[in-house]
């Protein structure tokens, strides 16, 4: 039974997650890009990072890889994350125990490409979910959009009992990725990677903390003076991640 007077509170009762299937050390990038600067080489190996998933191109024949265009990297995010993020979800459901027309409110959340219409407008059908499910998309939150995305999700859960709540984070990084030999996109290029998460959220008094965790509050603090410290630039036709 749930520990609180009154309504219910929401319970984590399931996650998922999924990522694209190849992944490459540090050293293997850098190679792989012919990078020979060597503080962006530096960045790379001071990361503490061992292996990412990603999904990059393949060299051309003298070795070198293929620059991308700015709809190329937005047509990976498309197709990356109805893949993984499809993998995603269904594992989630799967552990739930839930079939995708049962659930009631679907949030997506990405940073990594923009899309209209977003991702769960095209997630809704692809995955079997029913037609009138409430949706809605977060884009462009950065690091905390995951958080927000849980907040919102959590509140529709509480707000509904019995109803149950999916929310998928989805990040594509090789879709931003700009590998031009500069500092400023060394350092973003040594740190991300490409893979998401689903959780499904359900408040209904027969739970207990043996389902899953609930969900108790949340809190948002912004940092004004930090604000533009992490943002997307577009430039020569690509979006740039800039990290400050």
């Amino acid at each position: 039974m749930s520990t609180t007077s009154g309504p219910p509170r929401p319970r984590l009762i399931s996650v998922g997650t999924a990522n694209p299937p190849k992944t490459y050390t540090q050293q293997e990038i850098v190679d792989l890009f012919q990078c020979e600067v060597k503080i962006i080489r530096r960045f790379f190996k001071n990361a503490h990072i061992q292996q990412r998933h990603l999904v990059l191109p393949d060299p051309l024949p003298d070795g070198s890889m293929p620059e991308e265009s700015g709809e190329e990297l937005l047509q990976k995010h498309n197709d990356y994350s109805m893949d993984i993020g499809g993998d995603a979800i269904r594992k989630c459901l799967a552990g739930a125990g839930l079939n995708a027309d049962q659930i009631d409110f679907f949030c997506t959340v990405t940073s990594t490409g923009f899309l209209c219409p977003g991702l769960s407008a095209l997630m809704v059908p692809e995955l079997g979910m029913r037609n009138n499910t409430n949706r809605i998309d977060l884009v462009g939150m950065g690091c905390n959009g995951g958080m927000n995305g849980l907040m919102a999700t959590t509140q529709y859960a509480a707000a509904n009992p019995g109803r149950p709540a999916l929310m998928l984070a989805c990040e594509i990084c090789s879709a931003a990725y700009v590998f031009d030999m500069t500092v400023r996109t060394g350092v973003v290029n040594s740190l991300f990677g490409d893979g998401a998460a689903a959780v499904v959220l359900l408040a209904d008094e027969k739970l207990t903390y043996q389902d899953g965790p609930q969900i108790l509050d949340f809190e948002s603090i912004l940092v004004d003076e930090a604000a533009r410290e992490m943002r997307f630039d577009f430039i020569d036709g690509k979006f740039s991640f800039y990290l400050g």
